[in-house]
């Protein structure tokens, strides 16, 4: 998959390094988008990031990403996303997805109809405790859960 982030922060710089830690031909970081140019060069150079872009526009309306990474600050995901959607980009979007469960059902239907990935990225719900958990509950050893 071939990714770009949108926004240059502490969130981003970890996306950044975990993609670079992968070492896999399959993923590749090739473009930054910030919304300045400064912030978006650093960003690139720092990370060895072949684009970086002064608009989050820019960013998605290239071509070579397939799917973006949103770490913009979180009253911004919904509006983020949509714009990467309704580019054509597979989003992966830092939590919470949106401040609203509206916007957020919104969004996947959105990506539904377009045959695009959208995911939250909140990495715990795939921890083997919380699959164990899911596996007592629905036993009902524990009992009722209230």
């Amino acid at each position: 998959m071939k990714w770009g982030i949108m926004a240059t922060g502490k969130i981003a710089s970890n996306f950044a390094k975990t993609i670079r830690a992968m070492a896999s031909p399959d993923e590749e970081l090739i473009a930054v988008g910030s919304r300045n140019a400064e912030s978006a060069g650093r960003f690139a150079a720092e990370y060895d990031i072949p684009v970086c872009y002064a608009s989050y526009e820019e960013l998605v309306s290239d071509p070579q990403v397939e799917a973006v990474y949103i770490a913009t600050p979180n009253h911004l995901h919904y509006e983020n996303c949509l714009l990467c959607l309704e580019a054509g980009k597979h989003v992966l979007c830092e939590k919470p997805l949106t401040t609203d469960a509206g916007f957020a059902a919104s969004l996947y239907e959105l990506s539904e109809k377009k045959g695009l990935f959208l995911m939250e990225a909140f990495w715990i719900r795939f921890l083997p405790l919380y699959e164990k958990l899911g596996e007592l509950l629905g036993s009902g050893s524990l009992g009722a859960v209230r």
